[in-house]
């Protein structure tokens, strides 16, 4: 009897064991869901989301509230175009997060993100501690230094977002200190800016930076900004043509050395043209050459054209411009003689401006006669009698 009865109380013990176990094990259990839910959570809160799928656009909705989106791109080489590879969001709270995206406007407003919590450019200085050799997108740079260029950007965006010039010292890369100067000069409307925008293979932001003052002023005396010489006169240039102030003109200097642009001379040629003046027109000179141009023959040729005045031919001093001024006013008049006052032949064009402007003629009058006057050994000849028969 007393067998049976610690049978049983084993029995029981044992039940209320593997009830116990059984307790516990689900408590376990559901712990264990509880920290996976909570990891998840965590994860879509604190981590990127990163989308495998490629989008040409993206789409509404992509990122949760609180998330903003970069776009990855992947580029086949420096020449070539980039393709989207993947767009990210994030919550852009490091400045890691920056450097994700391969779009410049991107990587601007996420630095003055990155800065809003801190007025110190030095946190720009932290890329240098990131690992970007996993970056497969910005391999493509070339010989600039990665980190350089992120902090660079970063120290541009703080002195644009701060308002603050002086940070513009701070880049390293000279193109991008050259923008930054060349920003604050624009802005500013200070030359002295504009003068420190200096790039490393051109001056495009400092000249572009001068160019933007003179125009926001709009005097003359605003080309005075420009301490180079062509500058100077390249702004009083474009201040005489919009204003249509042609005393402007008599204020150019061509004293500098070496000339892109005769611009005393192109100034004179303008209004001359414009104004079908000869006394301005011989204010201008002639070059004879295809880079600075023979902008008195030209204002001559177009004066002449313009009131039928052969006479203004005669005094052009350079072939090609007096043949064609012949040859316009000719034509122009159906006047034979003055075909024949140009020469047969041109250098460099060989244009038979003789034959060419007699067959012209015949031609318009359908009078087979005259092209008896054209020379015979001339294929227009034959091409003449040929049109008119």
């Amino acid at each position: 009897m007393a067998k049976e009865e610690q049978h049983v109380i084993n029995l029981q013990n044992s039940k209320h064991r593997i009830k116990r176990r059984l307790n516990r094990d689900s408590s376990i259990f559901l712990l264990l869901v509880l920290i996976s839910l909570l990891l998840i959570s965590c994860s879509k809160q604190e981590q990127s989301h990163i989308m495998d799928n490629k989008f040409s656009e993206p789409i509404e909705g992509l990122c949760q509230s609180g998330y903003k989106l970069i776009t990855i791109l992947h580029w086949e080489g420096l020449e070539g175009s980039p393709e989207i590879l993947k767009y990210s969001c994030i919550n852009q709270t490091t400045i890691k997060d920056c450097i994700f995206s391969d779009i410049d406007e991107e990587r601007k407003k996420c630095y003055k993100d990155f800065l809003e919590t801190s007025n110190d450019i030095k946190r720009c200085d932290s890329i240098a501690n990131i690992d970007l050799s996993m970056m497969e997108f910005i391999k493509e740079i070339g010989r600039w230094r990665r980190e350089d260029l992120y902090i660079s950007e970063c120290k541009g965006a703080y002195a644009v977002k701060f308002d603050n010039v002086e940070s513009c010292g701070e880049i390293n890369m000279t193109y991008l200190k050259a923008d930054c100067y060349s920003y604050f000069g624009k802005k500013l409307l200070n030359p002295e800016y504009c003068y420190k925008a200096t790039g490393e293979y051109d001056n495009y932001d400092r000249d572009s930076c001068l160019n933007y003052i003179a125009d926001k002023t709009n005097t003359s005396e605003s080309c005075k900004v420009h301490q180079d010489k062509e500058q100077r006169a390249q702004c009083l240039y474009n201040y005489a043509i919009d204003t249509s102030n042609l005393s402007i003109c008599y204020g150019i200097n061509e004293d500098y050395e070496p000339k892109r642009k005769e611009w005393r001379s192109y100034c004179f040629e303008r209004f001359g043209i414009e104004q079908h003046n000869l006394s301005l027109c011989t204010e201008a000179k002639n070059f004879n050459s295809i880079e600075f141009g023979n902008h008195r023959a030209s204002c001559y040729y177009s004066v002449a054209t313009h009131y039928g005045n052969s006479s203004i031919c005669d005094t052009m001093d350079i072939t090609s411009h007096k043949n064609q001024c012949y040859y316009k006013i000719a034509l122009n008049t159906n006047n034979i003689n003055l075909c024949k006052k140009a020469n047969h032949l041109v250098p460099k064009d060989s244009h038979d401006y003789v034959n060419s402007c007699i067959n012209k003629i015949a031609i318009k009058k359908r009078n087979i006669s005259i092209c008896d006057e054209i020379r015979k050994t001339s294929i227009l000849r034959e091409d003449c009698r040929r049109k008119i028969s």
